[in-house]
């Protein structure tokens, strides 16, 4: 009889043990009646320590999140994690260490046919709580969660496993195309495109840009005469070191070196509906061209957008533009003045803006 008592009472405390009572949470996340509740959560207690909870909407009985913690509130959690949309798609998916986010996590769209990857390196926190080795099933798991961001990625598969493996490694593409008037007859247009591959606080980035001026000339009545038109094409290379960040407010000071190497070219263009009548215009036929080399300097901030891996960067730079120009200058109609390799050099200061695209951020 003594037996037959034993078992029951053996499985009660086993149930006990295995799942503990249900807690109600409002719309904040703050402990409430269930009457107030938005969500729910159930713990189940797993084998060498920690439990699996489960947060719930209420209204709908749909998870809401599936993760590993070594406490029930507040939570302590580690390992694979899971984000549930209302409608029940999955909303992002990755991993815990400590109780933060750590690796690359995946984030879908609420259709669920979109997604992006944020790389949020390694947690250097020290370990209260050092979870067992993966089940059998949870190995399973595993693999499936890694199979799924490769199929839902855009990303060629062997792309998403460098980015999985090198912990805090990312690369974005960056460019822009402006046009704008600094002042009256000042006008400038640009593009540029290129790409940046980032390792923790380091960085290196390449570009290729086209920068246009046109300085406009008018008479007395401001009527245009003429344009004088300089245009730059170059390569750029940059370092970056970053040595602030704000991950709340997903943004980072850094400083740069970087170098432009590049060609240059100078001319005139006269405008044909412009009566200059007997005046010598000859000057207007002079032009030069070159190349040039500009080593500089700066400090930057980079913004993000929150989990669609878009950003922007703005710097502002010193730079020495040293230049090899053969110019051609017509004096008048009769004198001209031609000169080959032409060696100059000053010291620019310029903000330098680009947008830019990150993956594995």
């Amino acid at each position: 009889m003594k037996n037959l008592l034993l078992f029951p009472l053996l499985f009660i405390s086993s149930i006990s043990l295995a799942q503990y009572d249900t807690l109600f949470f409002d719309i904040d996340w703050k402990v409430c009646s269930k009457s107030n509740a938005s969500f729910y959560r159930i713990a189940e207690v797993q084998e060498g320590g920690g439990y699996l909870i489960k947060d719930t909407y209420i209204k709908t009985n749909i998870p809401q999140m599936v993760g590993f913690t070594t406490t029930i509130e507040p939570t302590n959690m580690y390992g694979k994690c899971t984000y549930y949309y209302p409608s029940g798609k999955k909303e992002s998916e990755g991993y815990y260490y400590n109780d933060a986010k750590t690796g690359m996590w995946i984030n879908w769209s609420k259709s669920g046919k979109d997604s992006t990857f944020k790389n949020y390196g390694l947690v250097k926190k020290k370990v209260a709580f050092e979870p067992q080795e993966l089940t059998k099933a949870q190995k399973i798991q595993d693999s499936i969660f890694r199979r799924n961001a490769i199929a839902t990625s855009a990303w060629d598969s062997s792309i998403v496993d460098l980015l999985a493996e090198k912990e805090g490694f990312s690369f974005a593409l960056r460019g822009k195309v402006a046009s704008f008037f600094i002042i009256e007859d000042v006008y400038f247009l640009t593009y540029s495109i290129g790409t940046e591959f980032s390792f923790n606080k380091h960085s290196l980035g390449v570009d290729y840009t086209w920068f246009r001026w046109r300085y406009e000339e008018d008479n007395s009545d401001d009527v245009g005469m003429y344009s004088q038109y300089e245009l730059r094409t170059y390569f750029l290379a940059d370092y970056k070191y970053t040595f602030w960040e704000f991950p709340k407010h997903e943004f980072d000071l850094y400083v740069n070196v970087y170098d432009k190497i590049g060609d240059y070219k100078m001319w005139y263009n006269k405008y044909a509906e412009y009566d200059f009548g007997n005046r010598d215009m000859t000057f207007l036929e002079s032009k030069s061209k070159g190349t040039f080399n500009e080593p500089g300097l700066g400090i930057g901030v980079r913004k993000y957008a929150e989990q669609t891996g878009f950003g922007v960067d703005c710097s502002m730079n010193v730079g020495l533009r040293m230049m090899n120009n053969d110019e051609e200058t017509y004096l008048s109609a009769t004198e001209t003045d031609f000169k080959e390799n032409v060696k100059s050099e000053r010291t620019l200061f310029y903000m330098r803006l680009n947008c830019f695209y990150v993956f594995g951020r």
